[in-house]
Formats: structure tokens, sequence, C-alpha cells
């Protein structure tokens, strides 16, 4: 019977728990909903107006970096004067307990001429092409066609002087002209190339650039009456746009590439061409190199003319028709090898300004010592770099 009074007044601190903890929640969410963010971004010597309601009070985090004024004790408006660069927060209590909390950041102040220090990627682009093939020809190539008198076929002409006194024949010729006969195909070619190709440029980090070197073949084309001339074009042209983080030492560069050289003549004797593209995207280290691409490839082919049938038998279809055989085999690779290229100081300038005037007051003697200055700049430039 004791413990019934304990029941009801935990039953009574239950129901008041509940019944607050809605209430609580409202007044957390009301609190937050009374709180406005708001951010500003000036340059120094930049002088910005913020509302400034009646009754308003107002605390500054970081002093020196603003400067906060009323124009007059009526005025609706702060003015915000940038001081100096860095970071502060501005809080903003108004009279019905809202708040409004700025946090500013101020950028020094960069006249529009000013070009600002940016690191200067070189990129160096290998391309190294491996080809080698053959043709072989073997057999006897009989013509397509025996009659008529086309330039594959046969013609046959009989002429005779008859004595119209005697009735005797005194002279008889016989012509056989374009008789069919077989041409003898036993040939043989083999051969191999390699081709090279270097290209190399700076460009500014972030920047696109593009390189292009090669050439260009002019073909006549003719149609009908009209002519007109068309181009066959070779070399290498890249595109790329590098993105280098100094903090991490590592690029990514955005890369487009071809690489296109000149073949072997084709049915009609104009020059063929290949062509390798490259479109990606990589992220390594500097210095490091990456193979952006490459192929191996293998190309079999072979053509069998001759008589039906004959033609077809083993060995001995040699001699009713020939066959020709080609095969080639190519390997290549594109390689890019990124690098920051650092710029001269004042003293590298001067030694090499040094070292051209020796260069160009030089007539002979080293008693002189011509290119001491040149030594001891860069004796005195090591000593300093030691010493700092």
């Amino acid at each position: 019977m004791r413990s019934k009074p304990f029941v009801e007044l935990l039953a009574v601190a239950c129901v008041l728990v509940l019944w607050l903890a809605p209430a609580r929640a409202q007044g957390d969410a009301a609190s937050d909903a009374a709180i406005e963010h708001r951010t500003l971004d000036l340059e120094v010597g930049e002088q910005v107006t913020i509302e400034a309601p009646p009754g308003v009070q107002y605390s500054e985090g970081v002093a020196g970096v603003i400067d906060l004024k009323l124009p007059r004790k009526d005025a609706r408006d702060f003015v915000v004067l940038a001081l100096a660069p860095g970071t502060t927060t501005l809080l903003l209590i108004l009279e019905d307990g809202r708040e409004v909390h700025y946090r500013i950041t101020v950028r020094p102040h960069e006249p529009p001429d000013v070009v600002k220090a940016r690191d200067n990627v070189r990129l160096d682009f290998y391309f190294v092409e491996l080809s080698e093939g053959g043709t072989m020809q073997l057999g006897l190539a009989w013509p397509g066609t025996t009659a008529g008198t086309g330039t594959l076929g046969a013609s046959v002409g009989l002429s005779a002087e008859v004595d119209l006194r005697t009735s005797r024949i005194t002279s008889a010729t016989a012509l056989v002209a374009g008789e069919v006969l077989p041409r003898v195909d036993l040939a043989e070619s083999e051969g191999w190339a390699s081709v090279l190709r270097h290209a190399s440029f700076v460009v500014t980090n972030g920047a696109s650039g593009t390189f292009s070197s090669g050439g260009e073949i002019n073909v006549r084309v003719t149609n009908g009456t009209a002519a007109s001339l068309s181009q066959i074009q070779h070399g290498t042209t890249a595109t790329v746009q590098p993105r280098y983080d100094r903090r991490e030492g590592r690029i990514e560069l955005v890369v487009s590439a071809e690489v296109a050289t000149l073949g072997g003549p084709g049915a009609d004797g104009l020059p063929g061409r290949k062509v390798t593209t490259v479109e990606t995207v990589v992220n390594l280290e500097l210095g490091q190199a990456v193979v952006l691409a490459g192929l191996q490839g293998e190309d079999r082919s072979q053509v069998r003319s001759g008589w039906p049938w004959l033609s077809q038998i083993p060995v001995l279809g040699y001699l009713f028709g020939t066959r020709q055989t080609q095969h080639e085999k190519v390997e290549n690779v594109l390689v890019i090898v990124p690098s920051v290229e650092e710029a001269v100081d004042a003293a590298g300038r001067g030694r090499v300004d040094a070292a051209l005037r020796a260069f160009r007051e030089f007539r002979g003697g080293f008693g002189a010592a011509p290119l001491a200055d040149v030594v001891g700049a860069g004796g005195a430039a090591a000593a300093a770099g030691g010493a700092r």
C-alpha cells in the first residue's frame, strides 16, 4: 500500500515529459528558423550597405578586416568598408530576437592589368611505329579471253597473190597477232619501315594548347572536262589541357591527338594514309611517362586467278593459274611525358647574358679566362643558395 503514491508520482512525471517534448522540439525549430546566414565577398577598398533595422545590436568577429559605420543615427543601413584581406564574421541581433550571421571575406585589390604567376607545363609526345610486309606472286597468268581482237585475244590474218594468166598462187602470207600465251609470274618483295614522331610544346596550367606539324600532298582530280586539286594531309596534331596541382605533385591531362603517316600507293597510284587517333583523360605524376595508345596488327590476304578447277590442283595448279599473297604487320605506340617548366631567375639570366657576351667578344686565346664571370656568378649563386 505504501508504494501506491510512488507509482502515481512516476506516472505523472512521464505524462509531463511526453507533454513537454513536442513543445521543446517546436522551440528548437523556431530558434533555428530565427537564425539567418548570409555571405559577403569584397575587395580591399570596396564598400557595401547592409540592412540595419531600428534597435539592432551587432558584434564584429575579427577586428581590422572591415569597418562598420552608421552614416547617421536614424540611418536604416550599415556601411561596410573592406580594410584588409582576411575573413571575419558579423552578428546582428534584431528587436524580435531574430539573428543574422554574416561571413565576410575580403580579397586583396588587384589592378586589371596584373598577370598572376602560373605554372607552365611542358608536354612531350613520342609516337613510334614499326611495320614490315611483303608480296609474293607465283604461277602462270592466262588471259581471261581468247577470241576477238582485244588486248587479251588473238587475231588471224591470211593474204595470197594469184597469177591470173597461169592461175597459180605466187605467194601466200599467214599472220597471227596477239597469240594466246600465258604470262609467267615469279616475283617476291619484302620491306620494312619505322616512323618516329617527337612533338613537344609548353602551355600554361589550366589553359588549352594545340600543336600541329606536318604537310600535305596535292593530288590532281579530273572530272570530265574539269580538274581540281585535292590535299592529302599527314603529320601530328595534338590538343592538350593540363591541370597541375603543385601541392599534390600530380597533373591531369585532357588529350586529343592524331598522328597521320603516308602509306604506299594504292591501285590508282595515289598514296594512302595511316591515321592513329586518341582522345582521353589521364592523371599521373610529373615526369611519369604514360602510354596513351598502342596497336598491334597483322594483315594477310591471298588472291588466286586462273583456269577453273585446274588452277586449284595442288602444286600443278600453278601451271594453270597465278596466286598473289600479301602480308603486313604493324606495331605503334603513343607516349606522353609531362613536366613543369621553371622560369629562369634574375641570377640565371645574368649568367646567360655573360656567356653570350663572352661568345661575341672571343677572338682566340684563353689566357684571360673569358668564362670566368659565368663560373663565378654560378659559384656565388650556389653559395648563396647553400647559405639560405
